[in-house]
């Protein structure tokens, strides 16, 4: 998945480059942002779902794990992805943290699948 991402940020800084591109920068950057506020309302509401189904233990371990991903691992995959792009543009920025986000919403979506299997 990081590869399918590093191609589409490539291909967005080429797009970014040419003259034709030169004046749709600031609405690829705005639709990026659309991006990231849809994957952060899916993100929220993805919590709110696996949260109705933990019991107390389990809610204490999935709030510190989540917490960790938002104080520490979010902010880290998001600056491996800038730095494989080659570039920091808001651009760049908003694409890298709406994959990190989409990424997460589906490590999560697979563990909301195991654990309504068992």
């Amino acid at each position: 998945m990081r590869h399918a991402t590093r191609l589409l940020i490539t291909a967005l800084l080429g797009f970014a480059s040419s003259p034709a591109f030169a004046g749709d920068d600031a609405a690829a950057a705005w639709k990026a942002t659309q991006r990231v506020n849809a994957a952060q309302q899916a993100l929220s509401d993805r919590y709110t779902a696996i949260w109705s189904t933990l019991d107390p233990s389990q809610k204490s371990r999935f709030a510190a794990q989540e917490r960790a991903w938002l104080n520490q691992g979010r902010q880290q995959e998001q600056a491996a992805c800038i730095a494989d792009a080659g570039a920091r543009t808001e651009l760049v920025a908003r694409t890298c943290e709406a994959a990190v986000i989409e990424r997460r919403l589906g490590g999560l979506a697979a563990l909301q699948r195991v654990a309504s299997s068992r």
